[in-house]
């Protein structure tokens, strides 16, 4: 009743629906996200070329069409004009370094020389020539302009992975050495609390793992341009990165929404705080490849404490399995002073511009710092948690490219915040602001920050805003705002019962 010959089936209304595509693309990704990591491992665990040979069969038979399916995903936004099977633009290098890790792993199985779907090839010149090197060459095309965010690193790893795997120094020359070389992301993206420039902190823990996939092709290489490799954990601004970047800025046991973040709706019981299970993955790869023994001494104390809570219980397996070091359990599991006072108290991320405030079973969230990519016009934007709830609400994320969030999401209106003249922040230049002072006492955690720079279209000239957590559970709020016409102070909460 509703035929799709290929091109996809129109409906009485005029849309199009792509019921074939869409099922391509649902299997090329179950191979890819499944099937073949499942088989990969079992072929190393067991040496039983059952599992060589049928994961074999996928990766050749994704292979046979992976150049032939160059339009990407004809729904992502912009509509971008190319990619690899579902994938578009950066997106390619996602699923290519899984190939590349699929590849390496059944490097030596006898089924990668049988002959291949693709007439005239076997398997394994097949899976080179037709899917690595091709994608390789077009992340690698894609390397030479553009700005330093995540989607950029994206492009970068997908050809160093390959030129890693196959000993092609030109891709691994542009990742280490090029423009936007890992080195060049780490010098301008991470500040000196270590954290990464885009606004969102999903997205920030987002990059950090690209930033992984460079670590450990580099750390494993040997070439002539690098005969001993490029030992990235050795690197004081990637260890700073990686280094519990989730769990410091954790309030109230999760982490702050704002920005390209989902909405957060959980009932989180009030506890002492945990090490986040992404640290926790970040952490053992630090303690396994650092060669610096203070450090690494200090990471097994984090390991130990971050393994004695539920919470940090969790990690990668994959990664452990293989490349794991082993830890002492009974070694000493006790917090380094600077980062207890991060994880138990209250601090200023600077660079970031984020005052994180808690007081027993209070937090909350001042960001004075600039909206970027990934970012909201919510300057001075509050989010505050009581009670075992986020307390604030943000919708951010939570319908991504839709007209709720590219609409009300993203104005500043639909944020605890004041509104000046009924118009978002950021119209003119610039963005961000400035601390004015910071509190930590026995009864009460207090901040202080300005940022009239967001609203330079308005003509303002103050908009300051006070925070205070004081012993009893009560949040204090005070908003300054001198020029223009109107201000409207909205307050933004999950319940319609407000007191």
């Amino acid at each position: 009743e509703h035929p799709d010959e290929g091109e996809g089936y129109q409906a009485p209304d005029g849309r199009i629906h792509y019921f074939q595509g869409q099922f391509n693309a649902w299997v090329t990704e179950q191979w890819t996200q499944y099937a073949l990591p499942a088989l990969t491992d079992a072929w190393l665990l067991t040496e039983d070329e059952r599992y060589a040979d049928r994961a074999a069969l996928l990766l050749d038979a994704l292979a046979s069409i992976y150049k032939e399916s160059t339009s990407g995903s004809w729904d992502y936004p912009s509509n971008p004009p190319s990619g690899r099977f579902a994938r578009p633009w950066y997106q390619v290098a996602r699923t290519l370094v899984k190939y590349v890790d699929y590849y390496d792993g059944l490097y030596h199985a006898p089924a990668m020389d049988e002959p291949s779907l693709r007439p005239g090839f076997t398997r394994r010149e097949n899976i080179e020539q037709n899917m690595l090197m091709d994608g390789a060459y077009y992340c690698y095309d894609h390397a030479f302009a553009g700005t330093l965010h995540n989607g950029h690193a994206d492009y970068l790893r997908g050809a160093l992975a390959v030129g890693c795997l196959l000993d092609v120094p030109e891709f691994i020359r542009v990742a280490v050495e090029g423009p936007f070389s890992i080195h060049t992301m780490l010098a301008n993206n991470i500040d000196r609390d270590g954290r990464y420039y885009e606004s969102s902190l999903g997205y920030g823990i987002h990059a950090r793992e690209l930033y992984l996939t460079f670590a450990d092709p580099l750390y494993n290489l040997r070439n002539a341009e690098y005969p001993k490799g490029v030992n990235l954990y050795d690197d004081p601004r990637f260890r700073a990165a990686i280094l519990l970047p989730d769990t410091l800025v954790s309030l109230a046991g999760r982490r702050p929404n704002f920005g390209d973040s989902a909405p957060d709706i959980r009932y989180i019981a009030p506890g002492p705080p945990a090490m986040n299970p992404s640290d926790r993955d970040f952490l053992a790869r630090l303690y396994a490849r650092t060669t610096d023994e203070m450090q690494r001494d200090d990471y097994g104390r984090l390991l130990r404490w971050g393994t004695a809570s539920e919470e940090g219980a969790g990690g990668d397996d994959a990664w452990a399995l293989w490349h794991g070091a082993p830890l002492e359990e009974k070694g000493d599991a006790s917090l380094p002073q600077a980062i207890g006072q991060r994880l138990e108290g209250s601090w200023v991320a600077g660079m970031k511009g984020m005052a994180l405030l808690r007081l027993g079973e209070q937090a909350a969230l001042l960001r004075y710092g600039p909206s970027l990519n990934h970012g909201d016009p919510d300057d001075l934007g509050l989010t505050y948690y009581a009670e075992g709830y986020q307390l604030t609400y943000d919708l951010g994320y939570g319908l991504g490219s839709t007209h709720a969030h590219v609409g009300w999401a993203s104005s500043t209106v639909s944020h605890s915040i004041a509104t000046v003249n009924e118009t978002n922040q950021l119209v003119g230049d610039g963005s961000g602001g400035s601390l004015h002072w910071f509190a930590d006492l026995p009864h009460v955690q207090a901040v202080e920050a300005e940022s009239a720079n967001s609203y330079s279209s308005e003509g303002v000239t103050e908009y300051r805003r006070a925070l205070a957590l004081v012993d009893g559970g009560y949040l204090v709020d005070v908003f300054h705002v001198t020029g223009g016409s109107q201000h409207d102070f909205g307050f933004a909460g999950m319940g319609t019962d407000l007191e």
